[in-house]
Formats: structure tokens, C-alpha cells, sequence
């Protein structure tokens, strides 16, 4: 249910769309998911892409944020958000407890 509070679906004229959150950390969260996808999936090396979108957001939230309860409910692996995040030049964090 906390999904559908992040990502809300809306069927209008038998067409699916879905409405991201306008931000996440300084960047718009559908970017993240758009260009970071496959480095959260398998993290190797981030796309350019994906790097840039990560270098626009806040870094301290970008760490809080692999501790928010949203993430699994995506699903997003936690250590791959984190790994995609230092493969992308930010600093190693460490999230805060849940």
C-alpha cells in the first residue's frame, strides 16, 4: 500500500499511467528510475546518464534515503542503491537505522 502512495497508477481511456513523485533528493524521481534502473538491478558501472541524475540530488538525503521503508516496496536492493551511489562518485554513507 505504501507503494501506491509513492507511485499512484490511474487508468484513464484504458491507458496506464503512472505518477512519480515530482522529487526525491534534488532530482526528479522518475529520472533516477529511468537512468539508474539497471545499475540498481546489477551494480556495475552506472551509466553517464545515472550519474548525472545522482550528481543534481543531495547527498545526505540520498543516504537517509537507503534506509526509507520505500525502497524494498519499489523493490530497490539496498546495497545496490548504495553501490550505485558510490559508483557514481558520492562519498560512502552509512544510512541511518530504521
Amino acid at each position: 500500500m505504501l507503494l501506491m502512495t509513492v507511485i499512484g497508477m490511474v487508468m484513464t481511456d484504458q491507458v496506464l499511467t503512472v505518477e512519480w513523485p515530482p522529487d526525491l533528493c534534488g532530482f526528479y524521481f522518475k529520472d533516477f528510475v529511468v537512468f539508474c534502473g539497471p545499475a540498481l538491478i546489477n551494480p556495475g558501472k552506472p551509466s553517464k546518464d545515472c550519474c548525472n541524475v545522482i550528481g543534481d540530488g543531495d547527498p545526505e538525503c540520498l543516504c537517509k534515503f537507503a534506509s526509507s521503508p520505500i525502497l524494498p516496496e519499489i523493490p530497490i536492493d539496498k546495497d545496490c542503491y548504495l553501490a550505485t551511489l558510490t559508483n557514481c562518485g558520492l562519498p560512502k554513507c552509512t544510512p541511518p537505522p530504521i
